[in-house]
């Protein structure tokens, strides 16, 4: 072994043992004052929907995808996705109910003024049931597709509403979403 080596191998060596003793720990403070590395926050337990089949539900929530999808490659968007819940009086969590879904959507001119029926659709029964499952985020509720057919091809750009009703099989009035709009872009996508 050179003469010229050693003194390098024994800085390598004060280093290594600088290291072991405790100068490899990182600072939890940056220069700045900040915190380097944000301590993880405990997670939450999820908590277990009990999901439930009532009569009557009271209230109803609908999310719609913001632009239709395009499912026969004209360039035309012809289908609308769509995630409804159904609430109760007895807590936050969704539930089931028999009963009839119906939707329709209206086309808006510049000004959000409704101009035209695009298209209605009324789920019930059977319709309804295959439905159930989970949403567009997960929950569980129903979820449509709305097919617009051949009046999709060659539909001029504009907004649309859709409006939504459930009405329980068990009777009593039809329960709407509250006023807000759920807007769609139709016509061409892309």
């Amino acid at each position: 072994m050179s003469t010229r080596s050693r003194p390098l191998i024994g800085l390598v060596a004060g280093a290594g043992l600088l290291l072991a003793a405790g100068g490899c720990q990182s600072s939890t403070r940056r220069p700045d004052g900040y915190a380097a590395q944000a301590r993880p926050t405990p997670r939450p337990e999820p908590r277990q929907t009990q999901l439930m089949r009532i009569d009557k539900p009271t209230r109803v929530a609908v999310i719609v995808s913001s632009t239709t999808r395009d499912t026969d490659g004209d360039g035309y968007g012809d289908h609308v996705d769509v995630s409804a819940l159904l609430f109760g009086d007895q807590g936050p969590d969704p539930v089931f109910s028999n009963g009839e879904f119906a939707f329709e959507l209206i086309r808006l001119d510049p000004e959000r003024h409704a101009t035209e029926t695009i298209g209605t659709w009324v789920f019930a029964d059977e319709a309804v049931r295959a439905a159930e499952g989970p949403t567009m985020f997960g929950l569980p509720g129903y979820r449509f597709e709305l097919n617009l057919g051949e009046a999709a091809r060659g539909m001029q750009p504009a907004a649309a509403n859709l409006l939504t009703g459930f009405r329980p099989a068990s009777g009593g009035p039809a329960i709407m979403p509250t006023e807000d709009r759920r807007m769609v872009r139709v016509g061409p996508v892309g």
